[in-house]
């Protein structure tokens, strides 16, 4: 009898800390910390392609930020292009908000068909502050993607303004 209560003991307080992070939904609680991004990295690829056929854009709360654009494979006639920038602190106070929004779902690996029918795709990655990554690869056919992700997507491009965002054909 007295192992059985010490096991019981033993599972509860175990236990404890696990359903203590529960909130009411019986989801993990997000603190404050876990829903702000320390480092965010937006990367985009075209289907088939000849040229610069993706780009990442890299962001950091220091408001220094980076764009790389490069071939899939290493092409003399296409050498890779950095291009370092700032990034103003309205834009990194939004986008630290549309992130806020955007963790504060849950995430899929994917969304739509990403990379399908040649028409590229989107990857986003966050890391928290919490140390968490979270990583998803989003369509091109933009319909496909949750509003909050995109909206998050569309922040991010539009600190490349040479880069324009299309939309690809939904037909």
């Amino acid at each position: 009898m007295r192992s059985t209560t010490r096991v019981r003991l033993l599972v509860l307080a175990l236990a404890f800390p696990l359903l203590a992070a529960c909130d009411s939904d019986g989801g993990v609680e997000l603190t404050p910390l876990s829903l702000h991004a320390d480092a965010i990295s937006l990367r985009w690829s075209a289907g088939e392609c000849v040229g610069y056929c993706q780009g990442t854009t890299e962001l950091g709360p220091t408001l220094e930020a980076t764009y790389t654009e490069m071939p899939w494979n290493q092409d003399p006639a296409y050498p890779p292009k950095v291009e370092s920038f700032t990034v103003p602190s309205a834009d990194w106070q939004a986008i630290q908000s549309l992130t806020r929004t955007a963790l504060g779902q849950g995430w899929l690996a994917s969304y739509g068909c990403p990379d399908c029918g040649d028409w590229g795709a989107w990857q986003l990655t966050i890391q928290t502050g919490a140390g968490e990554t979270r990583t998803t690869t989003l369509d091109n056919r933009r319909s496909e993607n949750p509003a909050a992700l995109e909206k998050l997507l569309e922040a991010i491009h539009a600190l490349t303004p040479d880069k324009p965002l299309h939309p690809v054909s939904e037909d």
